[in-house]
């Protein structure tokens, strides 16, 4: 047989003898310490342990060599070096660290973090939120029944009025660990399955059932029984607990939805935060029901005349009267439908008069005076009558001027600007007002400038007069 192949299979051999004699108070109690039960334990027949005959390396259970999957994502979680599994959770010698979902790191060694429930492998102790020598780290004190270690430390248990107690398990108090978080009960937490970190009468905490109606909710605010919900605690700091949800005056069950009954629909959170609960829909003056297909997600409304106003961001809005003079705009195309009104106003908007001077245009962006043009987008997209033609003023419709001193120039709808003067843009049909000017050039647009006209060139000089032939000189006889 090949040596190496041996060789595994003795360090295998091994390992399966360590994990039953591993356990810091006994073979089989778990991390219960000296005849502890507690189910947290490394070498016990707990659910969570290191070698334990549910959780641990060689168990039968899930173990280090696979813990699952992140969700439906396909991820694999639970081992060392990935992510920790749905409620934070890690395989067996793995704890989960580190913020947001965290990470799984190793655990219960030597110079390791404690594991759950403060455990530590044989021959060490959890003091400081580290495993150490127990030899010289806790010496008479930390295991189970023993006085706590400075610092209120303890191994697989927890620290109750100066002696180390068995915790997390069913009735047991709380565990505590640095790093687990238990949004409930801050970084208290508990072992056995089923149960959760509660605030007992006395002010302890304590691990009490969880998740069904009326029961506290277990960790990560989860419920396991059908039809209940976490619903909100009923002072700030406080529990929460499971309570049946969907039907009419009850919480919301999960994704806001409301299965108890027909007609409902999950209503805005009071003012402050709080509860969403289960309400009828559609009425006037009451919550709108749920969209429908091919409705534009607009919530409903069952009385005619109704709009669903103030829909959006958790909330399903209102079914309030709508689209008459004074009143709220109705969602969709049509906004208002009173004569002379179009949606203006602030917030949802209202049903104001349009098309005057200063008012919302009307629908087509149309203004009632022959002055006056749609300008910009506010208020609700749809514009502001404007005067318009006048020096200073925006162009009328056409790019248009109502006086002869000004021309329309600039892009867009343009601006009446005053034309004619010295560089000044020209006005119509390139014509100056200012005496002595002409329009010159091609610019503002193409309509030219209002300057002088050059001066004339001046008269070509004239050419010299050509010198007289040379005449033959006479000769001597």
């Amino acid at each position: 047989m090949n040596k190496r192949v041996v060789q595994n299979l003795l360090a295998l051999g091994l390992l399966v003898i360590a994990s039953k004699f591993v356990a810091c108070g006994g073979e089989n109690s778990g991390g219960g310490g000296t005849g502890g039960s507690s189910s947290v334990g490394f070498g016990g027949s707990s659910s969570i342990g290191v070698g334990g005959s549910s959780g641990g390396i060689a168990g039968s259970g899930t173990g280090i060599g696979g813990n699952g999957t992140l969700g439906d994502s396909g991820i694999p979680c639970g081992n060392v070096g990935q992510a920790c599994c749905a409620g934070r959770t890690c395989g067996s010698g793995t704890l989960c660290a580190g913020g947001g979902n965290g990470t799984c790191q190793a655990c219960g060694g030597a110079g390791q973090a404690c594991c759950t429930g403060n455990a530590c492998g044989a021959g060490n102790c959890c003091l400081n939120n580290l495993c150490q020598n127990a030899a010289t780290a806790c010496i008479n004190c930390g295991q189970i029944g023993q006085a706590c270690c400075p610092g209120a430390d303890c191994t697989n248990g927890v620290c109750s009025n100066g002696t180390c107690t068995a915790c997390g398990g069913m009735g047991q108090a709380c565990c505590a660990n640095q790093n687990q978080m238990n949004p409930n009960v801050g970084n208290s937490f508990c072992t056995a399955p089923g149960t959760d970190c509660t605030l007992a009468a006395d002010g302890s905490l304590t691990c009490a059932v969880c998740g069904a109606a009326g029961q506290p909710c277990c960790n990560n605010n989860a419920c396991t029984g059908m039809g209940v919900v976490c619903a909100a605690a009923a002072m700030a700091g406080g529990p929460r607990t499971c309570e049946a949800c969907g039907a009419a005056g009850q919480p919301c069950c999960g994704g806001a939805t409301c299965p108890g009954g027909t007609g409902l629909v999950c209503g805005a959170a009071p003012m402050g935060g709080g509860q969403r609960t289960c309400a009828p829909c559609g009425a006037s003056g009451g919550p709108c029901c749920a969209p429908v297909m091919g409705g534009g997600g607009v919530g409903v409304c069952n009385t005619a005349g109704d709009g669903c106003i103030g829909q959006g961001g958790g909330n399903p809005g209102t079914c309030t009267p709508c689209g008459g003079a004074g009143q709220a705009c109705c969602p969709g195309m049509v906004a208002c439908n009173a004569a002379g009104t179009n949606c203006g106003g602030a917030g949802n908007g209202t049903c104001d008069p349009c098309g005057a001077a200063m008012q919302v245009c009307c629908a087509n962006r149309a203004c009632t005076n022959a002055g006056d043009i749609c300008q910009g987008n506010a208020p609700q997209g749809n514009g502001t009558c404007t005067a318009c033609g006048a020096a200073g003023q925006p162009c009328c419709m056409n790019r248009t001027c109502t006086v002869t001193t000004a021309v329309c120039t600039g892009g867009g709808n343009g601006t009446c600007n005053t034309c004619g003067g010295a560089g000044q843009v020209c006005c119509a049909a390139r014509t100056c007002s200012v005496a002595g000017l002409t329009c010159q050039g091609m610019g503002n647009g193409g309509q030219g400038t209002c300057n002088l006209p050059p001066p004339p060139m001046d008269a070509a000089a004239p050419l010299p007069e050509a010198a007289p032939p040379a005449q033959d000189a006479p000769s001597g006889g």
